[in-house]
């Protein structure tokens, strides 16, 4: 089942603000965007950064009963992104989960174009042993105060499980829904991974 979160209004404006950061950081430097896309400008990352801090809220609701527990948010610092295991981390006494990444979309663009990656950042993913977080978001109308996340996969299961498919880009593609676990299980996911010491 998904989780629907709503964020205020002042977490809405922090994520503009954000996104603004991230494109004129990549711009600044020759850049058409950030990352792969050269469309990706301030709306895109938005619906990106959305998924990334609505991740780190649920989670941090899942553990804020359990001892030694604390979520990370290497999401928030862009000029360090690339030395960051992922988009959010989890910490059980001073032991990291499983890197999370986070993969965005708009509502409309969801039934199209889930659960897809393209392969060289899969690659990436895999390599780190990466968890990837399924979500949707608006920039605009009646619900863009909601982000829902969908569901998460092993990077490993998209890589294993997925088939090529051309969408504005080249991808791999998750097409079974059956294949998506449910939010409900993430924390079990991230709490019976393998342990590593942090280092950062």
């Amino acid at each position: 089942m998904d989780v629907v979160i709503k964020l205020s209004d002042d977490q809405i404006q922090w994520c503009w603000s954000h996104a603004r950061a991230i494109v004129e950081l990549y711009d600044g430097h020759g850049s058409k965007g950030s990352g792969m896309y050269s469309h990706n400008k301030v709306g895109s990352n938005v619906v990106g950064v959305k998924g990334e801090l609505v991740t780190a809220l649920y989670l941090e609701e899942e553990v804020k009963n359990l001892n030694g527990s604390r979520v990370i948010r290497y999401y928030e610092d862009i000029k360090r992104s690339a030395n960051h295991p992922g988009d959010v981390g989890l910490e059980f006494s001073n032991k990291l989960c499983l890197p999370i990444e986070v993969k965005g979309l708009r509502y409309h663009q969801w039934d199209k174009f889930k659960r897809c990656i393209p392969p060289r950042q899969l690659k990436k993913y895999v390599n780190k042993n990466a968890i990837v977080v399924w979500t949707v978001a608006n920039t605009q109308g009646d619900n863009k105060s909601e982000v829902i996340i969908k569901g998460w996969n092993y990077a490993k299961e998209v890589q294993e499980q997925g088939i090529y498919r051309k969408t504005i880009c080249d991808n791999i593609w998750l097409e079974d829904d059956d294949a998506m676990h449910p939010p409900s299980t993430l924390l079990s996911a991230l709490q019976n991974s393998p342990l590593t010491d942090n280092m950062i």
